[in-house]
Order: structure tokens, then C-alpha cells, then sequence
């Protein structure tokens, strides 16, 4: 391209750093974030999400903390698929203390969780051995919150409550379900009580943007 005296944009270095990453080679992607600065080329959130989702891939708690906290400084702030990442590796790694600080601090940069962001939380404390009333906990903020979870995610926190032999705890969670204000909660609080979610739900489940499924990065937030 230097040779042809053609300046690379944000969407050509956006390229090669997800390539870098992809091969392991981390270092070289930083390295070209400073030549992108040098070259007044702002990096974007694709810049930054794609290096923190080779951080999160192998568990490189305090490098993806970091890159956030750079991120900030330079005014490209996090978006859901940055939080995401990040909640899901410090669930997986228990870092429950940097988990508490990240979703702490979220509130204070003007980010509210959706529904992709409480089932990463609901998902990953059924997964964890002790952490059911956790679980339930975020469960319930959603439902406060008036957000509709994913059909998937009560499926998941209904199986695990039962299994753990606290069936009694289906019947709070259904019923504030029940109350709710949202059509699609209440719609949602039958499949809590056992019954399968109908197609139209699961549809729309299907159907939700890329960054809903957390695709894109080369890192998805509902799979190991």
C-alpha cells in the first residue's frame, strides 16, 4: 500500500488485527493500534473487541481489565460485546471480586445491562458450583428491570434450581415473572413452570442482531 502512497483506513487495520489475533500474535496487533494513533487513525470498538476477545480466550484476566481501562482513556468506551467478554472470563476463571467491580462500573460509564449482558451473569453462576442464589439474583434484577430474558436462559436456571431439589424456588421466580408488567415476561413465566417456549419466541431468539450472539470477534458469550 506504501508503495502506492495509499494510507490505510480504520476498517483495512481492523482486518489485519483480527487476523493477528487469530494466529497468536497479539503483540503484533498492539503494535499496529500505535501506528494507527500515529497515523491519526482512531481505533474503533472493532480495534479494541477484537484483541480483549483473544485476552478473554486464553483467561488474561489483568491484560483485558487493561485494555478496557485504555479503551476508556482514549474514548472509546465499551460497549455490550466488550462487557460480555469480559463477564463471561471472569466467570469462568471465578474471579468473582474483578466480576463485582466490572459490573459495578458499569452503571457509572452510562452502560445499562440488556438481556444478552444478565444472561451471560445467569448463565455463568448456574454453571458454578455454590452459586445458584447468584444466579437467581440477576434473574430476578432482570425481571425488575423489565427486560425479557431468553427463553434459553430460564430453561437453563429452571433445570438448575430443580436439580439442586429447590423446587419451591419455581414458584417465586414464575410468579414475579407473572407480575411483570412486560407481555413477553408473563409469556415467559410458563416456560419457567415447565412448558416449552413457543416457536414465535424461539424465532425471534434466532433472529437477534450478531452482537446479540456475540459473533463477530471470533468469541461468543453463551458457549464454552
Amino acid at each position: 500500500m506504501r508503495r502506492y502512497n495509499l494510507v490505510p483506513n480504520v476498517f483495512t487495520y481492523n482486518c489485519i488485527i483480527k487476523k493477528l489475533c487469530k494466529s497468536e500474535k497479539v503483540d503484533e496487533a498492539y503494535q499496529l493500534l500505535y501506528e494507527m494513533i500515529e497515523r491519526s487513525v482512531s481505533p474503533d470498538l472493532w480495534s479494541y473487541n477484537a484483541i480483549l476477545a483473544f485476552h478473554c480466550d486464553h483467561c488474561e484476566v489483568n491484560k483485558a481489565l487493561r485494555l478496557i481501562s485504555r479503551m476508556e482513556k482514549e474514548n472509546c468506551m465499551p460497549d455490550r460485546h466488550t462487557y460480555n467478554m469480559v463477564l463471561k472470563m471472569l466467570l469462568r476463571v471465578g474471579r468473582f471480586d474483578r466480576l463485582m467491580d466490572v459490573w459495578e462500573g458499569m452503571e457509572e460509564r452510562g452502560f445499562y445491562p440488556a438481556a444478552s449482558t444478565y444472561a451471560v451473569m445467569v448463565h455463568g453462576f448456574c454453571k458454578k458450583k455454590g452459586k445458584l442464589e447468584e444466579a437467581c439474583k440477576y434473574f430476578e434484577m432482570m425481571i425488575d428491570d423489565g427486560i425479557p430474558p431468553y427463553s434459553c436462559t430460564v430453561e437453563l436456571l429452571r433445570n438448575r434450581v430443580i436439580g439442586l431439589g429447590f423446587s419451591e424456588q419455581i414458584d417465586v421466580l414464575a410468579g414475579k415473572m407473572e407480575r411483570s408488567t412486560s407481555c413477553v415476561i408473563q409469556e415467559l413465566s410458563s416456560v419457567m413452570r415447565g412448558e416449552k417456549a413457543c416457536g414465535r419466541l424461539r424465532s425471534e431468539e434466532q433472529n437477534l442482531p450478531s452482537e446479540e450472539r456475540g459473533e463477530g470477534y471470533g468469541y461468543t458469550w453463551l458457549t464454552e
